[in-house]
């Protein structure tokens, strides 16, 4: 998923911004729990989770044009 929203984002750059966050991490492992996150990739806006699995760059476009 990585891959695909650094091929899309560009597009979205205003309006988005990626960071990754490692559920390894005291921080990523809180965020985890709190979203009920069991799996990765996990793809959340503001938040709230919007994919628990990879997906296409159709998709993606999809996702983050709805969001706006």
């Amino acid at each position: 998923m990585k891959k695909t929203i650094g091929e899309v984002l560009p597009e979205f750059e205003d309006q988005y911004q990626f960071s990754e966050v490692s559920a390894s991490s005291p921080l990523g492992y809180i965020k985890s729990l709190k979203n009920n996150i069991h799996s990765a990739p996990t793809l959340l806006i503001d938040g709230r989770v919007v994919a628990r699995t990879a997906i296409s760059k159709t998709e993606l476009i999809n996702i983050l044009t709805s969001e706006l």
